[in-house]
């Protein structure tokens, strides 16, 4: 969407054919909805997540967590160093 107050904006549209009395399509009717600060919080979460992962991934403490099954969802590199057995070549 570009406007002179919004010149990089993002918009959600939704559009359906207009029809004459023959059901010949004539036109289009819709609405369009500005989701531009939708999709800037999304793009500044995105950026958060990346760092906190980042961060988890090569901190040297012992991070993980389990699911309510007690099944590993995340082990960081510090956990992984100590607990999983080196890989074997064959």
């Amino acid at each position: 969407m570009t406007r002179a107050d919004h010149p990089n904006g993002w918009v959600s549209s939704i559009k359906m054919p207009m029809r004459d009395n023959q059901g010949n399509i004539i036109g289009t009717f819709g609405i369009s909805t500005d989701i531009t600060e939708r999709k800037r919080i999304e793009e500044a979460l995105t950026q958060e997540r990346n760092l906190l992962h980042t961060l988890i991934e090569n901190l040297p403490d012992h991070i993980y967590a389990k699911d309510a099954e007690g099944r590993f969802t995340l082990a960081n590199i510090g956990w992984r160093a100590t607990w999983e057995p080196p890989n074997r070549m064959n």
